[in-house]
This record gives C-alpha cells, sequence and structure tokens, in this order.
C-alpha cells in the first residue's frame, strides 16, 4: 500500500518470506521493475533460490555484523573464490555463501578480504556514492501523497473488496441475518398490509425499516474501530489523503447496503403483503441502510475501541427511534428538540413510508374494515400533518424525504472525514 505514494526509497523486510516460489519470484520482479524506473530498493531475503537471487543488483553479505561482502552479485563469485572457497558447479550461489559464512573459521577469511578490498577502494566509493545520491529524486515532504486521488483510490477499493473476498463468512453471515430478521418479523407481522386489514395494524407494520439503520450500522462500525489504527499508520507517512481513504470504504459499502437491504426487505414484503410501491419502499430501506452505514463508520472512528463504540451506540440510536414521528407525532415533540428531528435518518425515513403506504386512499382506507371518511381524515391529520407532511398531496413531500437521507449520507462522510483529520492533527 506504501507504494501508492510513490517512494523514492523502498525498504522492504523479508517481502518473500512465506511465499511459494511463484509467488516469491513475482515480487523480486516487481522489485526489480521498481528498481529499473529509478527507485532505490533494499531489501533483506533469506534463502532465495538461485533465479530469485540473480535478479538483485547488489549484494551485501554480513557475518557477526561485520560486512562479509558487498558488491554486484556476479562479483561475489569471485570474492569467494579468492578467499578459496569456490562455488560448486550447478549450485545455487546464496546456499553457497550462507554455508560459507556459517563456518567461523571461513568466515573470517571472507570477511579479512572484505576489509582489504575496503581499505583500497575507500576513495572510489566515496565518489561513487556521492555521484549516486545526486542523481536521485527528491524525497518526499511534508508526508504528502504523490500518487493522484483516483490512484489512491483504486488501490484503496481493490484492498476493501481484497478484504471481503478472503472472508466470505463475513458477507454471508450479514446476508444470513438479514433473510432471518426479515423473515422472522414478516412472520410476526404476516398480513398485516393487506388492503382489507386493520389501519393501526398496517401503520405498526411499517418499523420494520428501523431495522435496515441497526444492520447498516453493524455493516461498517468494525470497520471504522480497526480501520483507524490502520489510517494512523499509513497516513502518517503520506500514502494516500483522508479524502480517498473514506470514500474507497463508502463506495466498497454501497454494494454491500444494496444487497443487504434486499435481502431484508425481500421475506417481509412477501409475508407482509403492503399495497405500496415495493421498489419505492425498497429505496427507502436502502438509503436507512447507507445512512446506517456511514454512522457504524463515523462512530467507529471516533471510539477506535470495540467497547466505546458499544457505549456510543445506544446515543446514536435510540433518539433517532423516538423523533421519528412513528410513536410520537413529530409536531408534538418538546419545542427545545425539535430541531434534531431533522437531523436523524429514521425521520425521513418514515415519513416517506408512510406517504408509500398510505398516500393514497385505494391502499388501505376504502377497504379497511369498520373505516369512514372522518376516521381517514383524522389520520392524516394526526400522522400526514402532525409528522409535517401534506394530509391533501402527501406525495407532494415524497421527493423532500428521500433526498434528505442522501444529504445526510454526504454530511455523515463530510462527519468521517472531519474526525480522521482531528486524530491526524492530534498525531
Amino acid at each position: 500500500m506504501e507504494i501508492i505514494s510513490d517512494p523514492a526509497i523502498v525498504f522492504l523486510d523479508e517481502p518473500t518470506s512465506g511465499l511459494d516460489f511463484v509467488t516469491a519470484l513475482s515480487v523480486v520482479k516487481t522489485m526489480r521493475r521498481m528498481a529499473r524506473s529509478g527507485k532505490i530498493v533494499i531489501a533483506t531475503i533469506h534463502q532465495p533460490s538461485s533465479e530469485i537471487f540473480h535478479l538483485f543488483d547488489d549484494l551485501l553479505l554480513l557475518h557477526g555484523g561485520r560486512i562479509a561482502y558487498h558488491g554486484t552479485v556476479l562479483a561475489a563469485e569471485e570474492h569467494f573464490k579468492t578467499s578459496g572457497y569456490t562455488c560448486p558447479l550447478h549450485y545455487n550461489p546464496a546456499d553457497h555463501y550462507l554455508s560459507v559464512l556459517n563456518d567461523p573459521s571461513k568466515a573470517s577469511k571472507v570477511v579479512e578480504l572484505q576489509s582489504t578490498r575496503k581499505a583500497g577502494e575507500a576513495g572510489d566509493l566515496v565518489v561513487k556514492v556521492s555521484r549516486s545520491y545526486s542523481a536521485l529524486p527528491p524525497l518526499l515532504e511534508d508526508n504528502e501523497p504523490t500518487a493522484g486521488v483516483l490512484t489512491q483510490m483504486w488501490h484503496l477499493i481493490a484492498r476493501e473488496m481484497r478484504s471481503y473476498y478472503r472472508d466470505p463468512w463475513h458477507i454471508l453471515t450479514h446476508i444470513g441475518i438479514a433473510l432471518f430478521m426479515g423473515s422472522f418479523l414478516g412472520y410476526l407481522c404476516e398480513g398485516a398490509g393487506a388492503n382489507d386489514s386493520e389501519i393501526s395494524t398496517a401503520k405498526g407494520s411499517l418499523f420494520v425499516y428501523q431495522e435496515c439503520l441497526f444492520t447498516g450500522l453493524d455493516t461498517m462500525l468494525f470497520k471504522g474501530i480497526f480501520g483507524r489504527g490502520l489510517f494512523n499508520r499509513e497516513h502518517r507517512v503520506g500514502t494516500y489523503t483522508i479524502f480517498s481513504y473514506v470514500l474507497a470504504m463508502v463506495v466498497v459499502s454501497i454494494p454491500m447496503c444494496i444487497m443487504f437491504s434486499f435481502c431484508e426487505l425481500l421475506p417481509y414484503l412477501f409475508m407482509v403483503g403492503w399495497q405500496g410501491s415495493h421498489w419505492l419502499v425498497y429505496l427507502v430501506f436502502f438509503l436507512t441502510h447507507m445512512n446506517g452505514a456511514v454512522s457504524g463508520l463515523v462512530i467507529g472512528f471516533i471510539a477506535g475501541r470495540a467497547d466505546l463504540a458499544a457505549a456510543a451506540i445506544p446515543i446514536a440510536i435510540v433518539p433517532q427511534i423516538y423523533l421519528a414521528g412513528m410513536f410520537r407525532p413529530s409536531a408534538t415533540v418538546p419545542v427545545a428538540l425539535r430541531w434534531m428531528q431533522w437531523i436523524t435518518t429514521l425521520k425521513y425515513g418514515y415519513s416517506a413510508i408512510l406517504i408509500i403506504e398510505f398516500g393514497d386512499d385505494d391502499n388501505h382506507f376504502t377497504n379497511a374494515p369498520n373505516w369512514t371518511k372522518e376516521d381517514t381524515a383524522h389520520f392524516k391529520e394526526m400522522h400526514f400533518k402532525q409528522n409535517y407532511i401534506n394530509p391533501e398531496n402527501p406525495w407532494d413531500d415524497f421527493a423532500f424525504y428521500t433526498t434528505m437521507p442522501m444529504v445526510m449520507y454526504c454530511g455523515l462522510i463530510a462527519v468521517a472525514m472531519i474526525v480522521l483529520k482531528i486524530h491526524a492533527l492530534r498525531r
């Protein structure tokens, strides 16, 4: 990931350890391409194969803290031959050099020869080093990334996608939870959305959209908690910008929100039988889930620890439930708290889904048992007007209640960036 910032010097500590031959060879070839592009690549490596060994340009061998050999890979064979330890034919030079240096009596001769050559070449070495460093590209200043935003995001998105690919149980578990919750709540409210059901029963079935806020929050909460530590380490060295990091995480979360909200809504719709447009209902579920996901990201960034995040969740969620307008109409909320309604995701979601399901009289009012026009007027007065929805033409307000969650979504993304910026400044 640090390569994104296009560093002039790259240090690698045992980059091939634990890798099979093909993968190790691919890694070293990548290092060679970086060196050919003008970078200085320095790496420690143990027991390389012959093919990998000969991909390196220069070699530094140590014995007991002293230099046993420092020079080109090709000249190393002559160095050991001069010391009296010729590399056998068809033998891996790296293995031969290590076996010689592991014998103290043999290693002393190699080290002594190196010391003799070093004393004779000291003057030339100073000149070579000074010329080499004068040609180096300028080092990165102020830890600012040199790669463009799109390049940073491309690599960050690829890394996030790989984390999901390598851990399929994460996705399967969330899909299973979404299907279970949708099925359980759907069975609990079975038939509540029929056009001849009781109005109170149909209205009560709308609460399920709130579950999307919880499942969305769970989608990204731990990404925020563990991502903050990773961000602190990589941002400190100028790997990428805050904007790129947060936006990449958000982009990757969108297909997850699409999938999880669909899995939660599908069994519920099948069992409950709502009368409104199912596509518009899905839009509300999706928007609520997305806001929950970014809320989880923000909480994770702020807390940085699972225990603190768990303590903060009720503060972020419970007020939204009671300010949404479902339990108490928005207009009857104490004046001092009414402003909070407009910064809660659930308020917009409830108003939108109320319009979808009850905005057309034929959906429920016409066929509801023991229901009169006076009851319809009272319902609209209580649940539309007092929730700031036009009782005469509820659909006039639908665009507002579906647009504002998108605005809040962008606002929460900005908050996530601000939180990380504050942490960066505190460092």
